[in-house]
């Protein structure tokens, strides 16, 4: 996966997300929202010819750490996901 700034402001951020479809776009927009950004969002204007991209604003937060926390707390969710999911393989 190839991660592209396409602008960002003091409270604003744009990234496009290449090869990547709304499976990752939708968890991260959750998890923003869970962080308490004033927007989530993201676009992608043709199913097989562009990249979606991530739109997101916050009100006094760095919208680069608030992304940042996003994508870790979804890492930290896979991780007790696998671990449960490898109990309930082993009963």
């Amino acid at each position: 996966m190839n991660v592209k700034i396409m602008g960002k402001g003091k409270n604003k951020l744009r990234v496009e997300f290449e090869g990547e479809d709304h499976t990752l776009l939708n968890l991260l927009r959750q998890n923003l929202w869970e962080e308490g950004v004033d927007y989530a969002a993201y676009e992608k204007e043709h199913p097989f010819l562009t990249n979606p991209v991530l739109i997101m604003e916050t009100d006094k937060k760095n919208p680069t750490r608030t992304l940042k926390a996003a994508a870790k707390r979804i890492e930290n969710q896979m991780q007790d996901f696998r671990k449960e999911f490898g109990r309930a393989l082993k009963r």
